[in-house]
């Protein structure tokens, strides 16, 4: 089982406060995550993020033409892939963790770091609703509708998708 870990650093860019996330464990035995491992990590987490959009789009648009009263407010996180590209005269922000050595002997064409952005919120906004062995009982609108969605998700695409691990602002 492959367990994923992010560092998060705030990033001002163009005016707007950012947490962009890398990866820095993804399981392995050394706890090191070459530059390539995370691309395909966040790619792969902006890509859950999309289909988690995509999905709630689809279950609300589902509970509007059946009547379903549901929180209108739940949202999917914004996000972007971010690509920090390092020329031959730079080194990697100090923030990657990876060394200007390292930089230097990686393949020819790979002269970049990639990064995951989300709009930087104060951590007393965000509450984890779900954990990874099991979903909560809130006695809310917010909470049956999230539990609702889990559910549509997880039917929607034929028993293939899970989503755990879900915060929300409130619950």
């Amino acid at each position: 089982m492959s367990i994923s870990r992010l560092t998060i650093f705030q990033l001002i860019l163009d005016g707007c406060e950012y947490a962009a996330k890398r990866f820095w464990n993804i399981g392995n035995t050394d706890n090191s995550v070459s530059v390539a491992e995370n691309q395909q990590e966040v790619e792969a987490e902006a890509l859950h993020l999309a289909l988690l959009a995509c999905l709630l789009a689809e279950f609300k648009k589902q509970a509007q033409r059946k009547k379903i009263s549901i929180a209108n407010d739940v949202e999917v996180t914004a996000h972007k892939v971010a690509v920090e590209v390092i020329t031959s005269d730079d080194a990697p922000l100090p923030a990657s963790e990876v060394t200007a050595e390292t930089f230097a002997s990686l393949a020819d064409g790979k002269n970049s770091i990639t990064w995951l952005l989300e709009p930087l919120r104060p951590k007393t906004e965000t509450q984890e609703w779900s954990g990874t062995n099991q979903h909560p009982e809130h006695n809310s609108k917010v909470g049956s509708t999230l539990t609702t969605f889990v559910h549509f998700a997880y039917e929607w695409t034929h028993k293939t998708v899970v989503f755990a691990d879900m915060q929300c602002k409130t619950i």
